[in-house]
């Protein structure tokens, strides 16, 4: 249940103000913590992978949150870090 909140949090969202042209980037849109995502459901998520899964995020607190939505025609974002 929740994972569909978040998405259709995410449809429905008018946070994603970076646009990223399809022939140079890939075709895609982003969105980020300091542009207004921050709805409390993911802030929970956050939370609780924290409190569930205490041995692989030990130490690793939410710093930054971002997400992207892709055009299914291009290619999106190039495999990276």
């Amino acid at each position: 249940k929740a994972l569909e909140r978040i998405r259709q949090l995410m449809l429905e969202s008018t946070v994603f103000f970076q646009t990223k042209m399809p022939l140079k980037f890939g075709g895609y849109v982003g969105a980020y913590i300091d542009d207004g995502l921050h709805d409390r459901i993911l802030l929970q998520l956050a939370f609780e992978l924290y409190e569930k899964l205490p041995t692989i995020m030990k130490g690793h607190f939410l710093k930054y949150l971002w997400a992207y939505k892709y055009d299914s025609e291009y290619t999106g974002i190039n495999l990276h870090a």
